[in-house]
């Protein structure tokens, strides 16, 4: 039997995609434009988007415990919403980051220093990042898209 023979069409499933770009090039306007969105805002800009597309969107994030809450919603409860986007990685970093240096005891200047040192802030930012991502693919195993 020829290899040849297991050739098919894959599956399709939801989309688990990042978008980059410098600011202002329309990567959450684009965002915007996939199906029945709903916005997880860690930075508020969607000003771009005009009134008559503006997609739902939770409250901007002020806390890391929010971002938890709605990524939880969106798991467990029912809903019509085929995308969550999350706007942005980088905002969720710089989040994560003040996270970790303002709940070490020992108030350390940066992340450098927090929680001892020797890159263990950094590894406890990186850990929240994977909660990120397993989030996202629990979404993305329901058949939402994740942006």
């Amino acid at each position: 039997m020829s290899i040849l023979s297991k050739i098919s069409k894959p599956e399709t499933r939801a989309i688990l995609a990042t978008i980059t770009g410098d600011a202002g090039v329309g990567k959450t306007t684009l965002a915007a434009t996939f199906p029945k969105p709903v916005f997880i805002r860690a930075e508020d800009g969607m000003q771009s988007i005009p009134e008559e597309q503006m997609p739902d969107a939770f409250p901007v994030i002020e806390q890391v415990e929010d971002l938890w809450q709605q990524l939880t919603a969106l798991i467990t409860e029912e809903h019509e919403y085929k995308t969550v986007v999350i706007d942005s990685v980088t905002a969720l970093e710089r989040l994560f980051i003040q996270y970790v240096v303002e709940s070490d005891p020992k108030k350390p200047k940066s992340i450098n220093q927090a929680l001892g040192g020797y890159g263990a802030g950094l590894m406890a930012v990186a850990s929240m990042h994977q909660r990120v991502l397993k989030a996202a693919k629990l979404l993305n195993n329901k058949g939402v898209n994740v942006i």
